[in-house]
């Protein structure tokens, strides 16, 4: 197994810049999940990797080898993609074998891989079948085992589960992850999906317009978002992010939004007064990190409920605020109270989960 490294990796197509002076490390046998909406670079980086796309510029190095000038065949990787791409004349046997025959193995050698790598997939009693006569999670172990028979440095996943309905998407990516673990290798994964990508990545690259915004844990990137793009990209539903400037009344921080001023809380008060923190701000925080009463308290703030969707054991909650609107997710058990639409209710913030965002640069405010 190898790590992956790139530096300074730039893709362009004609004028468009896909990937603009990217330097990233993969980490050896770890599962890297890159992530962002559709045109970020993600995929672009991915065929860079497997040699499929030729870089304007840069290095990318497959454990100490530079492998610009090489083939995809002379590179160790095997890439997964979002269509199978299976051969349809050829049964699941021929197709798990295709790549072996380079290798000039011997017929028994060759049933012999085969056998194993469809015993980890369980797909023996599926070995005579062909492509159209396979469900799609089957289709899909099928790439994946052809990918990993030759047991490559470098797993590239292409969102693979794209295709796939809900309920088996759920089991692929527990299965994958499983199996990357097993087997020990470098695994990088492309997907939009940022359920999927907080599910199965050891650590998340977050890419968008070509550039990466943030690299972390999955817990990381969720509780500690770098900028504006960040924040609002990751969680579903994704972090309320509310423009406003801060003004002071009497000892108390309060964000105005038009003629709706919110409280800040306390700690946090002193933490902006500390750090000399004024003007236009974004304040952040995610739907579960927001207290909601059916009757006003100290601190609150009206907003009228406009719509209630259930989910399972939980609300999510959409309330109006004259100048903006937000989402509040709860546990039905916790909150309380059963929410109308048209219902008043008062809001405060948890002081633990608030987050402030520099309205110019989109950079998260470091409070001391």
């Amino acid at each position: 197994m190898a790590e992956v490294k790139l530096k300074n990796l730039t893709v362009k197509y004609g004028e468009v810049v896909a990937v603009n002076n990217v330097s990233l490390t993969f980490e050896d046998k770890k599962f890297t999940v890159m992530l962002g909406p559709s045109g970020c670079g993600k995929t672009s980086t991915l065929r860079s990797i497997a040699g499929l796309t030729r870089p304007a510029s840069g290095e990318i190095y497959i454990g100490e080898r530079l492998v610009n000038d090489l083939y995809p065949s002379e590179r160790n990787v095997a890439m997964v993609f979002q269509s199978y791409a299976l051969y349809p004349h050829m049964n699941v046997f021929d197709n798990l074998a295709f790549c072996l025959k380079p290798l000039k193995l011997t017929r028994s050698e060759i049933k012999e891989k085969v056998n194993q790598i469809s015993q980890t997939l369980h797909l023996e009693e599926f070995l005579n079948r062909y492509p159209a006569e396979l469900s799609s999670g089957q289709q899909q172990r099928v790439a994946i085992g052809r990918a990993l028979i030759r047991r490559p440095a470098v797993l590239l996943l292409d969102e693979p589960l794209s295709q796939l309905d809900a309920v088996l998407r759920e089991e692929m990516k527990v299965y994958i992850k499983k199996l990357q673990e097993e087997l020990a290798i470098t695994t990088i994964h492309v997907t939009h999906d940022q359920t999927e990508a907080q599910a199965m990545g050891d650590r998340i690259v977050v890419m968008d317009l070509g550039v990466i915004q943030q690299i972390g844990t999955p817990q990381e990137v969720y509780n500690n978002p770098v900028n504006l793009f960040v924040a609002g990209f990751i969680g579903n539903p994704s972090m309320n992010l509310i423009s406003g400037e801060l003004s002071r009344e009497e000892g108390k921080f309060f964000l105005v939004s038009k003629e709706v001023k919110i409280p800040i809380p306390p700690k946090l008060g002193k933490k902006l007064e500390k750090g000399n923190i004024t003007g236009e701000i974004v304040l952040g925080i995610r739907p579960e990190h927001i207290f909601l009463f059916p009757e006003a308290i100290q601190d609150s703030v009206e907003a009228e409920i406009i719509e209630v969707l259930p989910q399972n054991n939980e609300f999510i909650i959409d309330l109006s605020c004259d100048s903006f609107s937000f989402k509040v997710r709860k546990d039905k058990e916790v909150l309380g109270f059963h929410p109308q639409v048209g219902q008043k209710s008062w809001f405060t913030l948890n002081e633990e989960k608030t987050y402030f965002f520099d309205k110019e640069t989109t950079r998260r405010i470091e409070l001391p």
